[in-house]
């Protein structure tokens, strides 16, 4: 399968700095493609090293105000989406380690089991 990033949600300039660290790392030799808002990779890019390696840049940016998350419907998408909107779309994300639920509810249920 090909892992996708759904950048759709992201402004401009963040979607620079991330293309710019795709090709510092070496990362965008496996891209099949991508438009403005979606990049695809190939086969043998994982979604978690994919995944970890956005949430390193986002970090190494001191960018605190958006985080990535995975698509509960396609498990091969990956978006990054600002934290305080997701909510109004029906995403609730577990602040320890982005795990996405489709209520607060459920997402308060996980959230404790960090604590134990």
């Amino acid at each position: 399968m090909v892992v996708r990033i759904d950048m759709s949600f992201i402004p401009v300039d963040l979607k620079r700095t991330l293309l710019k660290s795709f090709d510092e790392n070496g990362i965008s030799g496996g891209q099949t493609g991508y438009n403005e808002n979606l990049i695809m990779f190939k086969k043998g890019y994982s979604r978690q090293k994919v995944k970890e390696f956005l949430e390193q840049e986002l970090k190494k940016n001191d960018v605190n105000d958006y985080l990535v998350s995975e698509n509960s419907e396609d498990e091969w998408e990956i978006a990054i989406l600002r934290k305080g909107d997701i909510e109004q779309l029906g995403i609730y994300p577990c602040i320890h380690c982005g795990m996405v639920f489709g209520s607060e509810e459920h997402r308060t249920i996980h959230e404790r089991v960090h604590y134990f």
